[in-house]
């Protein structure tokens, strides 16, 4: 199985998204997840500027939702460049 590599960002509310920086739409977006929207594309590095790298703590709840809906051997990187 691979695994599946994610970047967990906080903005200033609180709010935690997920950005799987290599699944990539058309127009380069990456895939993100956020408990509240759930999945949808956005730029990736306008989201950097907006966010913080999330902790441990704060990444928990998100974490374990998407464990829930199938997301098994997740990565966590704390930022990464999406390639191509």
């Amino acid at each position: 199985m691979n695994a599946t590599k994610a970047v967990f960002r906080r903005f200033a509310d609180g709010m935690i998204i997920v950005l799987f920086y290599e699944d990539k739409n058309a127009v380069g977006e990456i895939k993100a997840y956020m408990m509240n929207g759930g999945f949808f594309y956005i730029d990736y590095g306008r989201v950097l500027h907006l966010t913080r790298p999330a902790t441990a703590t704060q990444r928990k709840a998100t974490f374990f939702d998407l464990l829930s809906i199938g997301y098994d051997g997740i990565q966590i990187y704390q930022r990464a460049r999406p390639q191509g």
